[in-house]
């Protein structure tokens, strides 16, 4: 059906781009530019000065409302099962007293879906005189809904004919946008054995694409044969601007990629090091740090609609009304006409725009002995209730044995507090990949979240010799 296709395209589209989680590697000494998106402050006591980033992209998803049934991953040949539902279990309504503390928690088991992703492109940082700069350009894309009723997943997939269903205030955000990242960072002179370190990333946003839905109210609707029958008193805001358009006359797809919105966001962080070293191979003894990440918005100006659902009366849509919809525009025209007769009734404007995922960010890294470490992060996300995207809230345990061209370490991950997995990273030379769900990779399973990640990067510290003139050189990568 329309809904279900629509659910599909969701989780194909997160999976062919890519992650930002990068578990298992963002914490360790030789991150470098990739270490700056857990903190803006990590880099100034790293071991390295240059750090450069050659390319870098991943996938993933989170969902406990849709999983792929019989899935797994084996010597890179991917098969992929059915599409299912979770099946939920009617529980007896009840009223939220803080509707804000009951979004952050996830409580009372309702249904979500978490889908990030990204293309870094090349980038580096320079990290000299207790001071560090980095430069970064990506390509990203997220997404997500969030607290999908309990009803919807119960009753929609019994296949009944005529079914009440309560959807509770459900938001859902879909967003793709190109970033230019400028990081600064340094060390605050102290007397003590402490290292003090403050960082910010100020990030230009460019908008390509983005959809956003928000149902305002907590509403009934009656499932009927090949189709949903909403009663009156529906309160839905959908608003979208993309560069996908389909040219019916011709039957096929166009997509031109253009800039639809501008934006900005930044990250502020600090971190507390203790460099007391008593091995030649340990970088410190222990790393704290918290930051918040993405404080800001892009603001969609080019192409946008901005449209309003009230129903006054009841409103019967039918799958057969939808049938031969291809983009966002008809869509629009087709829902309104059926519910108002008029195509252009619910549009109310021409630009919006939308909160960025902002999140606190904690973590705690301490060495054990001979190359071994072990960290502990935490990604928690910013509650709102404006127009904006959202992420899952995650805390990871990693142990890891680091060298400067070797590294492996084994992420231990709990998604929204009740969600284990287990993954894997490893850097050789250049060379780095990791995943958050090893056991996908050879176990069939009931797959319902897994994120991948690999890339090239370099590393290396600056050399000065004496002469008439210094010249500086730099150690070739080593493979």
């Amino acid at each position: 059906m329309r809904r279900e296709l629509v659910l599909v395209l969701i989780l194909l589209i997160t999976n062919k781009l890519s992650a930002q989680d990068f578990f298992g590697m963002r914490i360790g000494n030789y991150a470098g530019v990739h270490g700056i998106t857990i903190n803006p402050a990590v880099n100034v006591n790293g071991p390295k000065e240059l750090d450069f980033n050659f390319i870098s992209f991943g996938a993933s998803f989170e969902s406990n409302y849709l999983y792929l049934e019989k899935s797994n991953i084996f010597l890179a040949g991917l098969k992929i099962g059915k599409l299912r539902p979770n099946p939920a279990i009617k529980m007896e309504r009840r009223q939220i007293s803080n509707p804000l503390y009951y979004n952050y928690f996830d409580r009372d088991g309702l249904y979500n879906f978490y889908g990030r992703g990204f293309v870094n492109f090349p980038g580096g940082m320079i990290n000299f005189n207790n001071q560090s700069f980095a430069l970064t350009f990506s390509n990203k894309f997220l997404g997500y809904v969030n607290r999908i009723s309990s009803d919807y997943g119960y009753y929609y997939y019994q296949d009944s004919a005529t079914t009440e269903m309560w959807l509770d205030p459900m938001k859902m955000g879909l967003i793709h946008y190109g970033e230019v990242a400028l990081n600064y960072a340094r060390k605050i002179p102290t007397t003590g054995v402490l290292d003090i370190n403050v960082g910010i990333t100020a990030k230009y946003l460019m908008g390509w694409d983005a959809v956003f839905l928000r149902n305002n109210i907590t509403k009934e609707s009656i499932k009927i044969e090949n189709g949903v029958k909403i009663p009156e008193g529906s309160d839905v805001d959908f608003n979208w601007v993309s560069n996908y358009r389909y040219d019916y006359e011709n039957d096929k797809p166009i997509y031109n990629l253009s800039k639809n919105g501008d934006g900005g966001s930044v990250d502020l962080g600090i971190t507390i090091v203790n460099p007391l070293i008593s091995d030649a191979e340990q970088v410190h003894k222990w790393k704290i740090g918290v930051a918040i990440l993405d404080v800001g918005k892009i603001y969609f100006h080019k192409n946008a609609e901005t449209n309003s659902f009230r129903t006054i009366d009841t409103v019967i849509y039918r799958d057969e009304y939808f049938a031969n919809v291809k983009d966002l525009d008809s869509f629009r025209a087709v829902a309104n006409y059926h519910a108002f007769g008029n195509y252009t009734h619910t549009v109310t404007g021409d630009r919006f725009s939308a909160w960025m995922p902002i999140s606190l960010s904690v973590f705690g890294d301490f060495f054990i002995r001979n190359h071994l470490y072990i960290s502990a992060h935490g990604m928690f996300r910013m509650p709102m209730k404006a127009i904006g995207l959202e992420q899952s809230n995650t805390i990871a345990v990693t142990p890891r044995i680091e060298k400067e061209h070797f590294e492996v370490a084994f992420p231990f991950i709990l998604y929204n507090y009740k969600y284990p997995r287990a993954g894997f990273f490893i850097r050789k030379g250049v060379f780095f990949a990791g995943s958050d769900n090893m056991t996908a990779w050879l176990i069939p399973q009931k797959l319902r979240g897994m994120e991948f990640y690999m890339g090239f990067k370099w590393s290396t510290n600056r050399e000065f010799k004496n002469s008439r003139r210094k010249r500086l050189t730099v150690k070739c990568p080593v493979w």
